[in-house]
């Protein structure tokens, strides 16, 4: 998975217009911190991700690049379950939503991993 927290960073501040100093100060860092994220010299702290997320109103995954990832894994997990019964789908969704991995009944299911890709999909698609 490839991290594109810089190219992103830039994009951000110039659709929003404001400078790397002007950055810099609301995360109490230095403009020339800001200047190697945008270059891929460095990245911020992660503590830093959330508040430069919320000051461009975007979400840590958009941030580094990685949401574009995560829909097209829901959209493939809803993909691979848009065949499945109604009933296959309530037992999916209830397994994923508190029961868990180790009830006895889950043992049909042979791989565990696809499950709760497959879980996850439809969680995001059925509520």
């Amino acid at each position: 998975m490839d991290i594109i927290l810089d190219r992103n960073l830039q994009k951000l501040r110039r659709k929003k217009g404001n400078t790397q100093e002007e950055l810099a100060s609301f995360l109490c860092v230095s403009s020339q911190a800001v200047s190697k994220w945008e270059r891929g010299e460095s990245m911020p702290d992660v503590c830093q991700l959330p508040r430069i997320a919320a000051y461009y109103n975007v979400t840590v995954d958009d941030l580094l690049g990685v949401g574009e990832i995560r829909k097209k894994e829901r959209v493939e997990a809803y993909n691979i379950t848009k065949n499945h019964t109604i009933s296959e789908r309530e037992l999916l969704l209830k397994h994923f939503d508190g029961q868990g991995l180790d009830d006895p009944s889950f043992d049909c299911w042979r791989d565990k991993d696809w499950f709760q890709a497959v879980a996850a999909g439809l969680r995001k698609s059925y509520k």
